[in-house]
């Protein structure tokens, strides 16, 4: 015996289009979430960064006994910086796309024993979202980096 087909096989224009409202309902909610979710890591991500750099530095200044720097790229910390022996290049990290970084005007150096001369503070703060905390990374003057949510006071 042959079976018969079934004419009733498929969607109906009406389940498509109830498919299609729920799916852009789920899009509507996700998306804005998705977005302070991206810069919230972003945000993260380059405070990670920026302690990466601070720990390098130290760790140099100590392993070479001398004088290591963390300087800014032209136009500030959020084109990225560099960790320095005198003049030569160590270690360059790129700019920091999403962010932007307050900090200090000049480089951050450390002497031959892992101290700074000067306690500083860096806040990162995602650009264009609202929702989303700063970090506030700190230097200690013995020259420890540590991290924390929100803007440094």
């Amino acid at each position: 015996m042959a079976k018969e087909l079934n004419a009733d096989t498929g969607f109906t224009l009406v389940e498509l289009l109830i498919t299609i409202v729920i799916v852009a309902i789920l899009l509507a909610v996700a998306v804005p979430s998705f977005r302070d979710y991206q810069a919230g890591q972003q945000v993260r991500s380059v405070a990670a960064d920026l302690v990466s750099a601070l720990n390098f530095a130290r760790s140099e200044a100590v392993k070479r006994m001398a004088n290591v720097s963390v300087a800014p790229a032209g136009g500030g910390w959020v084109n990225g910086w560099s960790v320095k022996l005198g003049a030569t290049e160590i270690r360059n990290y790129s700019a920091a796309q999403g962010v932007t970084i307050s900090g200090p005007g000049a480089a951050l150096s450390y002497s031959r024993d892992g101290r700074t001369t000067a306690a500083v503070e860096f806040t990162v703060t995602p650009s264009g979202s609202t929702s989303v905390s700063s970090r506030c990374v700190r230097v200690s003057i013995s020259g420890k980096p540590t991290t924390s949510l929100g803007e440094c006071s």
